[in-house]
């Protein structure tokens, strides 16, 4: 989970799309003349990359699923810890 959240969002992509990214670029000659540096050009392509966003509705219905998800993986594990429990003590 990356901040708190269950899905990335395009925030998260561009948190971390420079450390990631940075030593991936070389600059020839020219950008390097012009002080052109790794930073500007993953800017540039952050920039330029069309981000499609949830409309509110979508929001709200993603986040439902989330916590739905997360209720069901809550009882799953309490209910798998109470059978691991009744399982130990039968075997005493």
């Amino acid at each position: 989970m990356l901040a708190g959240s269950t899905h990335v969002t395009p925030e998260h992509v561009k948190a971390v799309a420079k450390p990631v990214l940075r030593h991936r670029l070389l600059m020839n000659f020219n950008a390097e003349a012009d002080q052109v540096t790794s930073d500007d050009v993953i800017d540039e392509l952050l920039a330029q990359i069309p981000v499609e966003g949830l409309t509110p509705g979508e929001k709200r219905k993603m986040d439902e699923v989330v916590e739905v998800t997360r209720r069901e993986r809550r009882s799953a594990s309490s209910e798998g810890l109470v059978v691991r429990c009744i399982a130990a003590r039968r075997k005493r």
